[in-house]
């Protein structure tokens, strides 16, 4: 470094990339969900607002999700926990810090309250089983105030 030039200068100069040296960007061949982004992944407060868990416990909220998973199909957290040095996966690693995909998170909401619901789907595709379960509380509650409709 010269004399007369500056220390503020000279770093300046040094930070410029060379045009002639600097390899060209690489086309981009994935999708920017594929390259990941800002809200791909959502924290536990999100499944809660979700879930409508707003103003409870952080502990309640974990206990809410664990039984959500093993009960009804939500899905396990994409954050890995070790538990004495083995890993633990499905509704055991869900903590306070774990985070979810969240399409995944949001598909299970919107199947969960939209208007198909499984048990209306399972009806509509058994008619026989409806029949036979209206039977049944037919003959259960007869006379018990319950008139058969003819």
């Amino acid at each position: 470094m010269p004399r007369t030039q500056s220390v503020v200068t000279h770093l300046a100069e040094w930070r410029r990339p060379d045009p002639a040296r600097a390899p060209a960007n690489p086309p981009v061949t994935q999708s920017v969900t594929e390259l990941g982004q800002r809200g791909q992944f959502c924290g536990i407060m999100y499944v809660a607002r979700q879930l409508r868990l707003t103003a409870v416990d952080i502990r309640t909220v974990v206990h809410h999700i664990r039984a959500h998973i093993q009960a009804s199909g939500f899905p396990a957290p994409v954050t890995s926990r070790l538990r004495a040095g083995m890993p633990v996966t499905g509704a055991a690693a869900v903590t306070p810090k774990s985070e979810w995909l969240r399409a995944a998170v949001d598909a299970w909401i919107d199947a969960r309250h939209s208007g198909t619901d499984a048990g209306a789907a399972n009806a509509a595709a058994n008619p026989d089983r409806a029949a036979r379960i209206e039977a049944m509380l037919a003959e259960r509650f007869a006379g018990q105030g319950r008139e058969q409709q003819a």
